[in-house]
């Protein structure tokens, strides 16, 4: 298991700076290590399907080592219960796009289910390349019904208007953005989105 040979806290920043002996080299944000510190009351949440949030704003006041094979982080909301052994950052170092992009993909879904039923969502969609020929339009701004939650939920009910809509927006046929961010399918879409649709090149 690789060991770290520097570690940095950066206050200003809110960055805590890994260096491994194997040569990775990790920029860990303080928000990102207090979501998933390993700790007991992060874990029970997790288990009970409760996500750690609001935490944009904190920062580590303090970092304690523990024997030759982890740290206490002490961040400033108090929060001191977890213990980081070297494998555990060497993890979340590892992981941390993917596990950053399923944690902002869970806020997203906590946040559209708070939504009352009946608050409809409103987002602007772009058409790209033939599709603006193909639906006579660049853009449009429409209120989704409740249940439409995920692009897939968007594409299918767009292809519900026509044939045309049918074929060009099949799930194989094009790709998706929101707010400039290429996303999959079963991302969720929330009020003032801006989505893309993009038809795939044709090879």
């Amino acid at each position: 298991m690789p060991t770290p040979t520097e570690i940095n806290l950066h206050r200003k920043s809110k960055i805590l700076e890994i260096q491994f002996d194997d040569g990775e080299r990790f920029q860990l944000p303080a928000e990102y290590l207090r979501v998933f510190a390993p700790s007991a009351d992060v874990k029970v949440n997790k288990e009970a399907g409760k996500l750690v949030m609001g935490k944009q704003d904190v920062n580590i006041s303090q970092l304690t080592p523990v024997g030759s094979y982890a740290i206490q982080i002490h961040f400033d909301d108090g929060h001191d219960a977890g213990v980081f052994s070297w494998k555990t950052l060497y993890d979340l170092g590892r992981k941390q796009d993917r596990n950053w992009a399923d944690y902002q993909d869970q806020v997203r879904r906590h946040e559209r289910a708070e939504k009352k039923p009946e608050k409809s969502v409103g987002v602007t969609i772009l058409y790209f390349i033939d599709l603006v020929k193909k639906f006579g339009k660049q853009e449009e701004k429409v209120d989704l019904p409740y249940y439409i939650i995920t692009v897939a939920d968007l594409l299918r009910w767009l292809r519900r208007r026509g044939k045309h809509y049918e074929h060009a927006l099949a799930d194989d046929s094009v790709t998706v953005t929101v707010n400039k961010q290429f996303v999959p399918n079963d991302w969720v879409l929330l009020d003032n989105d801006e989505v893309a649709i993009v038809p795939k090149a044709k090879l």
